[in-house]
């Protein structure tokens, strides 16, 4: 049998979603066409998913999110000294002792399996909406009270708490719900807001956001809920490490999942 590598599951990624891999996606770090018996996923390759791989005996991480900070779109014309930030510094000395691959699998993992799995996690169904790239989305509910609302996304979730703005007093029914998923809530997202609002649903769902993002929407009157970046993403990866073990049955395949780095005080 032949031997696989890392080229073998972005192939398989691409046959996923139906297009080829993004500029973002592909081969992050480490020796590229080593054949690999084993693949842990997880959503942010840290220190701690290198010593993951290594107890597991395996070649190759799948990760969603960038490998160093900060975010790769800010420093493509800068020079690199950001990888002499504590951070960066750790993760690349563990996934270089290590020998690992990385294979960042990012827009291609939200279309195929993020995306329709937190929609699944939320009971949504049919949009009412959608937006011409499809993630974009807006949903009609029966009328629920703002404060019920929020308990249902925190039992949803799987969380004790959760962020939320304060436009509608707890007993304000909520109709219409837009799902901002991952990042896509944060500030420098806007655009993604913007076309939200132009709708005027009555909350948003984001994983992610933060102060200037809630005050834009809250200034159109329109509420936003925040569960976290990686608890709106992890069943989709959890997803596509399943997919992947059934189309690679001869690979071991762990999902790692990682909490949350905050907690509710």
């Amino acid at each position: 049998m032949k031997a696989l590598t890392a080229y073998d599951i972005m192939d398989w990624v691409a046959a996923e979603a139906r297009h080829p891999l993004n500029a973002d996606e592909g081969i992050t770090f480490g020796p590229a066409r080593q054949s690999i018996t084993g693949v842990t996923v997880c959503w942010m390759p840290d220190a701690a998913v290198a010593a993951a791989a290594v107890a597991a005996g395996h070649q190759l991480v799948v990760h969603h999110e960038a490998l160093t900070f900060p975010y790769p779109v800010f420093t493509e014309t800068r020079e690199r000294h950001y990888l002499a930030w504590p951070a960066n510094r750790i993760r690349l000395l563990a996934f270089g002792q290590a020998n690992l691959t990385l294979l960042r699998i990012h827009g291609s993992a939200d279309e195929r399996w993020i995306n329709d799995a937190m929609l699944r996690s939320l009971g949504l169904m049919e949009p009412e909406i959608s937006g011409h790239e499809g993630w974009q989305k807006i949903f009609c509910l029966p009328p629920t009270p703002y404060g019920r609302f929020i308990e249902q996304v925190k039992k949803a979730m799987g969380m004790r708490g959760v962020r939320a703005t304060r436009v509608r007093n707890p007993e304000t029914p909520v109709r219409r719900v837009a799902l901002s998923n991952g990042g896509s809530g944060l500030f420098v997202n806007l655009p993604v807001s913007e076309w939200f609002l132009e709708y005027a649903p009555d909350v948003i769902i984001a994983g992610e956001t933060d102060n200037y993002a809630m005050r834009f929407c809250v200034e159109a009157g329109v509420d936003v809920v925040e569960v976290s970046h990686e608890v709106s993403e992890l069943p989709g990866m959890a997803d596509l490490a399943r997919d992947l073990a059934k189309a690679f049955p001869q690979l071991d395949v762990r999902f790692l999942k990682q909490d949350t780095v905050w907690q509710m005080v």
